[in-house]
């Protein structure tokens, strides 16, 4: 591993730290001032060991709500950062975290190149195979449209990407995806349970 490689991961896991209380706090928020839901899952079973990721549900074999005890057996020993309430597995090997809570995983950041979005819409099949970290985020507008949330430091921010800066989230809670955003190029594609609402569109829920 390079060491620019090296230095750079202090500022993914605090970034990935970070992500993951703002979205528990605006997960919170929702659901107790408007009624939205989290869409039930039964526990899950490991998913097909391949390099797709699924929004709302897995990346690569790593599914949420899965058992945690199989992470470390497949990926090696993790680096274990304790947080409230959950527990974070760092595959740094693989470029990718792990947010368990209560021994299921709860979400799942991606930053390894490596993983691409699952087919999610045949008309555009093409498109959806470039959806991964490094690619344009005008890819994903295509696919998922503008009935996203923008956030830029860690507040929700004007949905006109023109008014965002350089570095901003877009969050797509009905399809349980995320994707951070550095001039223009996906930085990271973060995994988590869809919130289902009015407000919000379901259509790409799996």
């Amino acid at each position: 591993m390079s060491n620019s490689t090296l230095s750079r991961v202090p500022t993914i896991l605090v970034l990935f730290m970070a992500i993951t209380m703002v979205l528990g706090l605006m997960v919170a928020v929702l659901l107790w001032s408007n009624g939205v839901y989290p869409k039930q899952a039964p526990f899950a079973k490991p998913g097909p060991y391949d390099n797709r990721i699924v929004p709302g549900y897995r990346a690569g074999f790593i599914t949420l709500n899965m058992s945690a005890s199989v992470l470390e057996p497949t990926l090696g020993e993790a680096s274990i950062r304790p947080q409230d309430g959950s527990i974070l597995y760092l595959f740094k090997k693989y470029k990718i975290n792990v947010s368990v809570s209560k021994n299921r995983v709860t979400s799942i950041f991606v930053t390894n190149p490596n993983f691409v979005l699952g087919i999610i819409n045949d008309e555009h099949a093409d498109v959806c195979k470039q959806i991964k970290v490094g690619s344009d985020i005008e890819n994903v507008l295509r696919i998922f449209g503008d009935n996203y949330e923008a956030e830029t430091k860690g507040q929700r921010a004007s949905e006109s990407l023109s008014d965002l800066g350089k570095r901003y989230t877009l969050h797509y809670w009905g399809q349980g995806v995320h994707f951070g955003v550095q001039e223009h190029k996906i930085t990271y594609i973060m995994v988590t349970t869809p919130i289902i609402d009015d407000h919000l569109d379901s259509n790409l829920l799996p």
